[in-house]
């Protein structure tokens, strides 16, 4: 079953169900929806464990939509600041991810190469120098060219006109 995102009517029946203390997975039940899906929701937009209401729930889950992992990643300072020292000593962010997914097993502490790069970039736009501490020294990445382009056949029908 494919994986949706639970909507603002759905969110307003679990807000009412669980009003009547009705259990988890009858609220999962009743609304098709495995009991994790419930419990993580509750628990995500619900933290002191007062009355779940749906509008502060989806106010707070639109909010979350907007921030990009890229940048939840890059508020953790002491990953943040162990990856540039890393990258001012030299290190590729192949070789700083590779090591900091070996080093630390939890997930909070790990980020791909491509984040480092996005982040050496960001720094680079906004006149920073930490470019300068990669092997090929580039600002920018430079954009793929083609290798050959799409020829169009002489005298084609166009698939409306076709039988």
């Amino acid at each position: 079953m494919p994986y949706t995102h639970l909507t603002s009517n759905e969110r307003y029946c679990i807000a009412h169900m669980h009003a009547y203390k009705l259990s988890l997975r009858t609220i999962a039940s009743r609304l098709s929806r495995s009991p994790s899906t419930i419990c993580r929701e509750l628990k995500r937009n619900n933290p002191w464990n007062f009355v779940y209401w749906y509008d502060t729930a989806e106010f707070h889950c639109k909010k979350r939509k907007l921030t990009p992992r890229t940048e939840k990643r890059r508020a953790h300072a002491i990953l943040y600041d162990l990856v540039v020292n890393n990258v001012r000593q030299g290190l590729s962010p192949e070789l700083i991810s590779g090591r900091l997914k070996r080093e630390y097993r939890s997930q909070k502490m790990q980020v791909s190469h491509e984040t480092i790069y996005q982040w050496i970039f960001a720094d680079a736009k906004q006149s920073g120098d930490l470019y300068l501490s990669l092997v090929r020294r580039h600002k920018n990445r430079r954009r793929q060219r083609r290798s050959c382009k799409r020829r169009l056949f002489e005298g084609r029908v166009s698939i409306d006109e076709r039988p």
